[in-house]
């Protein structure tokens, strides 16, 4: 081979490697812009689970009160009971005609118990809707952090690629001014 031969293999050594560093440098272009959005995405992701965390830590308490507010509509209707039965007794002394208390607040104290329930059966939904997105956030999160694991491993590649290429093109550089003289 001679000179000149050499000297165009160079020239197409090079420019060959200038066009595949561009490619390169390209693709680790778009690497970098996915990793931005897919941190972006984390972050945004765990913003989220910890809201659902605390909405759902939330939702625990106040379910907690269920079964006090229970108690005490119960004490309630007993004590209404108990004076239902003494007001009848008063009542029964004196030429007044007698209601029972039971009947007037009884129905009052059964829409307010069937509310509590309506209301608290509505928080167990709720509860479980928070899970289940809770659920979906996190299995959500794992998957963006996989991608982000890839991405990163592409950048690594691209960038060593990019490294390899770059000492390519001085190598083919340094060939063509030493052919070309």
């Amino acid at each position: 081979m001679d000179f000149e031969e050499c000297f165009y293999s160079a020239k197409r050594r090079y420019y060959d490697a200038c066009s595949e560093i561009n490619g390169c440098q390209s693709r680790l272009y778009e690497f970098e812009k996915d990793r931005r959005n897919t941190v972006s995405r984390i972050n945004q992701l765990k913003a989220d689970i910890r809201n659902a965390q605390a909405a759902l830590s939330e939702m625990v308490q106040v379910l907690k009160s269920e079964e006090p507010l229970n108690r005490k509509l119960g004490a309630v209707s007993d004590k209404t009971g108990e004076a239902a039965v003494n007001f009848s007794a008063m009542v029964a002394a004196s030429d007044i005609v007698s209601r029972d208390l039971t009947d007037v607040y009884g129905e009052e104290a059964s829409n307010t118990k069937a509310e509590l329930e309506n209301i608290f059966d509505m928080l167990k939904q709720r509860k479980k809707g928070l899970e289940s997105r809770l659920e979906e956030l996190q299995n959500s999160l794992n998957g963006a952090m996989i991608e982000l694991e890839d991405t990163d491993a592409g950048i690594r590649a691209a960038k060593s690629n990019l490294r390899e290429l770059e000492r390519i093109r001085r190598s083919a550089a340094i060939d063509m001014e030493y052919y070309g003289h």
